[in-house]
């Protein structure tokens, strides 16, 4: 069951925001699928799943070539729209005849979390790391599996024998030595030192992913599914402009021209909101950074390490 928190749950948010409460044929796999399978085995049989269907299980797509008399053993074609072929426990369910396809979902979800840490988004996930303060070098070298950084958003220091951190001025990210210099120093009965870094968003692989390992917040995780639904949405709008059957039996009355294209820019609004509300609290929590560096507090000021009001003196 997708839970609050995964990449499961952001695709089956992504539908509900698509289709609202009509649901997918559904039925279970009552048995494992190894990549190379010809078949998959219904839990559920499914007589009315003609030859030339997709099914959605997991991230596989696949077509239907033909069904037994009983609807539980159908033989598949895998990768139909693009997607993996991949292994799917037993009990996974199964979305017959989909409106959305789980890949078509997620891979548009992928390209939504690549656009959120743009330039022209201007968001970004947190990560720190911590140090004894080195006082012959002052440098620190960032740890081998730290990632990507966009930039370094606080440096700041811990006095031995208390929990209270102070900022360090004089500090920069040197990208090519891949290490942090400060160029002044910290108080002489420092203890520990903290670089925390924004951080691009990083694409799933998986529907199990959950976005805090991503990089995204719970605060953010209904950004890509607006900016999904928006997209997929034209999509709806292409399939309506078609001079063939559409197989539905919709008038056209039902459906204006346009109508779907009307939703897409919606979906679209509510997330340039979105971003801007997140970029805000963002910008509140830590201020506006240079690339080279941290901001120099003034004496008698105040200054935002980590959400945190400090004086300075």
């Amino acid at each position: 069951m997708a839970t609050a928190d995964t990449m499961d749950h952001l695709v089956n948010e992504t539908r509900s925001l698509l289709v609202g409460s009509l649901p997918d044929d559904l039925s279970v796999l009552g048995q494992p699928y190894n990549p190379g399978d010809a078949t998959i085995n219904l839990r559920y049989p499914k007589k009315n799943l003609a030859p030339g269907s997709f099914v959605s299980v997991g991230l596989n797509t696949f077509y239907v070539l033909a069904n037994g008399s009983e609807g539980s053993e159908i033989q598949v074609i895998p990768m139909m729209d693009g997607g993996p072929d991949v292994s799917v426990p037993e009990a996974t369910i199964v979305r017959c005849k989909p409106r959305f396809t789980n890949w078509s979902i997620f891979n548009n979800l992928q390209a939504e979390i690549h656009s959120m840490s743009s330039p022209l988004s201007g968001l970004y996930g947190v990560k720190h790391f911590e140090a004894a303060v080195d006082w012959a070098n002052g440098t620190y070298p960032m740890p081998a599996d730290f990632g990507d950084v966009i930039r370094l958003l606080v440096a700041r220091y811990q006095i031995a024998g208390t929990d209270q951190w102070y900022p360090l001025s004089g500090c920069e990210y040197q990208r090519e030595q891949n290490l942090v210099r400060l160029v002044g120093a910290a108080a002489l009965n420092a203890l520990n030192v903290q670089f925390v870094f924004a951080i691009p968003f990083t694409e799933p692989d998986t529907l199990e992913q959950t976005i805090e390992s991503l990089g995204i917040s719970p605060e953010m995780a209904d950004i890509p599914t607006l900016g999904c639904a928006s997209q997929m949405a034209l999509g709806n709008e292409g399939r309506r402009m078609q001079s063939f059957s559409q197989g539905d039996a919709r008038r056209p009355q039902e459906v204006p021209m346009g109508a779907n294209t009307s939703v897409s820019r919606s979906f679209a609004e509510m997330k340039k909101n979105r971003v801007n509300e997140e970029l805000a609290r963002l910008t509140a929590t830590y201020g506006w950074t240079q690339q080279s560096g941290v901001q120099q507090p003034t004496a008698g000021g105040y200054y935002n390490y980590g959400g945190n009001w400090q004086g300075l003196t």
